[in-house]
């Protein structure tokens, strides 16, 4: 039986980027503009074009408005409870959620981030979330690829959350 074909490794410093401006969401950001879009009601996703069988990198970037303005133990119980929607898309037995991060930024405001590592079927997959509130609403960024793609990924995805910036709505 032939070795399967490696897959060649991703290199993103060959990328072009698209702006994409969500008015009624409110925010705006650039992601690789060969990734084909996946739109939601409250979510903006793009889905890296693979073979059949391989793993796509997705990028997302969910809004949810709350009720009230929240703080800080808020946002920490809207990334739990979305962390906990991602957890069922995988093996369950294999996720492992990392350390929270409150150390960053997004959207120019304090964030809080974590990773995971998970199995989706023999792909072992490496995720980012970094959510930070704008006034009322929680903004929740979510970066995914295979974990042997993750690294040579790390840079576009850092890219992309920096890109992001909230617009005024139409």
């Amino acid at each position: 039986e032939a070795a399967p074909t490696p897959k060649p490794v991703v290199d993103t410093s060959t990328y072009q980027y698209s702006a994409l401006t969500d008015t009624s969401l409110g925010f705006t950001f650039n992601y690789p503009s060969h990734w084909e879009n996946l739109p939601g009601v409250y979510t903006v996703c793009f889905r890296e074009k693979v073979e059949p069988g391989d793993f796509p990198a997705r990028v997302a970037i969910t809004a949810k408005t709350l009720v009230h303005t929240p703080d800080e133990q808020v946002i920490t119980e809207e990334l739990t409870s979305y962390m906990r929607l991602v957890h069922k898309q995988y093996d369950a037995a294999t996720f492992q959620a990392g350390t929270p991060n409150s150390e960053e930024r997004f959207l120019g405001k304090p964030a809080l981030s974590n990773t995971y590592l998970a199995y989706s079927g023999e792909h072992e997959v490496k995720g980012y979330i970094i959510g930070t509130a704008v006034g009322r609403t929680m903004y929740v960024f979510h970066f995914c690829a295979t974990y042997e793609d993750y690294g040579a990924m790390e840079s576009m995805m850092r890219y992309m959350v920096k890109s992001a910036e909230m617009v005024e709505e139409d």
